[in-house]
């Protein structure tokens, strides 16, 4: 069975307007734009350039909780992220709530899981 999934650009406007509105990292007035435009941030940051990874996971998780993606996730991206030197199992600004992607993992699994398959 193949895993479908939003296209990713379905899930970049989503997460847009529904997480970076309110993202404790974004540009000041940001959250003025709407889910069309990109942040100034979203070239560095661990969602967007975790997206395809993330929409795979949510696609093919059988087990649709939050404790199954989180161990998920810290398998499949935060143990091959290069964004820090502490990146991995021990990463300090997962532990210290630095990394965008940790802090909103929730809610990004939540809008890419609500979005239509095609």
């Amino acid at each position: 069975m193949v895993a479908t999934h939003p296209p990713l650009e379905d899930a970049r406007r989503a997460v847009r307007w529904i997480v970076c509105r309110s993202c404790a990292f974004r540009p000041h007035q940001s959250e003025l734009l709407g889910p069309e435009e990109p942040r100034a941030c979203e070239p560095g940051c661990q969602v967007f350039l975790n997206m395809p990874r993330i929409m795979e996971m949510v696609a093919t998780t059988a087990d649709k909780s939050m404790v199954t993606y989180e161990r998920i996730m810290r398998d499949r991206v935060c143990a091959k992220c290069q964004s820090s030197e502490t990146s991995g199992d021990y990463c300090g600004e997962r532990s210290v709530a630095h990394c965008p992607l940790s802090m909103y993992a929730r809610d990004v699994v939540s809008v890419i899981e609500r979005l239509p398959k095609k």
